[in-house]
């Protein structure tokens, strides 16, 4: 007689019974060591497996082959894993965005749970965040947070949930009226005189920039006029340069005519000189 316990080849098992004892040889190493056949009812056709140490690779289809002879039977099974993870432990951690916040942790679970925060009345609350890791293990650990803003909510609860087994875990805290932020009227006041403050330094600030920038228009429109005017001035100024050489120009020529005719006069002297002798 043949009992064979395999998942997704034949060749290679997780338990094999065969001619009164179990067989190693062939397999699944992950398996060794960790199965066994229960042959206390094996006369009466019953051939369960158990598996100690079970894991969350261990999930899914198993084959059952039996055969005595020339007469064989097989069929499918479907194993779930499941695993219910510590007692949630809720822990307060300070103020955030104006309330209390608190985050719930557990380890251990398989598969992925549910998280639920309960309020009072069992009135579901939005968690903040929400972070679910697998460890080494490969067995889920859940961290999630959320922020109490209001004292109704002092009363309040963590529960995490196995889908698989509908089981779940539950942990509760109250939260006592001193962890709530209170409001101070000094503070409000005080809040809104620092308001009432910045708007106005807002304005003046406004109103600084709108009046430098008008000054900073005059004064551009001013120095645009100046640079018109230096422009003016050096066009003038070239002007007069030109004209200054012309008449430099015309001193030289005058100049040169004067020399000329004082040429002229000293050679009309030497004539009349000359004439003179001559009588």
């Amino acid at each position: 007689m043949e009992v064979r316990w395999f998942r997704s080849e034949f060749l290679s098992f997780v338990h094999l019974y065969r001619d009164g004892m179990d067989q190693d040889e062939g397999q699944m190493p992950e398996y060794r060591g960790r199965t066994e056949l229960l042959t206390a009812g094996l006369t009466d056709g019953n051939v369960p497996l158990k598996i100690l140490n079970i894991r969350p690779s261990d999930e899914g289809q198993y084959l059952c082959f039996v055969q005595e002879g020339t007469l064989y039977e097989e069929t499918v099974l479907e194993l779930k894993v499941a695993a219910l993870g510590s007692a949630p432990l809720i822990s307060v951690e300070g103020h955030q965005d104006g309330g209390i916040r608190v985050v719930c942790r557990s380890a251990g679970w398989y598969p992925e749970p549910e998280v639920l925060w309960e309020g009072l009345n069992g009135r579901h609350l939005p968690s903040l965040s929400e972070t679910k890791s697998r460890g080494d293990n490969n067995l889920f650990d859940t961290e999630t947070a959320i922020v109490i803003k209001e004292q109704s909510n002092q009363n309040l609860s963590c529960c995490i949930r196995n889908t698989v087994l509908n089981q779940d875990k539950e942990s509760a805290v109250y939260i006592a009226d001193p962890f709530f932020p209170r409001v101070n009227p000094w503070l409000v006041a005080l809040s809104l005189i620092l308001m009432v403050l910045f708007v106005c330094l807002i304005g003046l600030v406004i109103y600084h920039f709108k009046t430098k920038g008008k000054l900073t228009g005059e004064v551009g429109k001013r120095d645009l006029e100046i640079d018109k005017a230096a422009q003016e001035i050096s066009k003038r100024d070239k002007e007069i340069d030109k004209a200054a050489q012309e008449i430099s120009k015309r001193d030289k020529e005058i100049e040169k005519r004067d020399q000329e005719i004082s040429k002229r006069d000293t050679e009309i002297g030497k004539q009349d000189v000359e004439i003179g002798k001559c009588h």
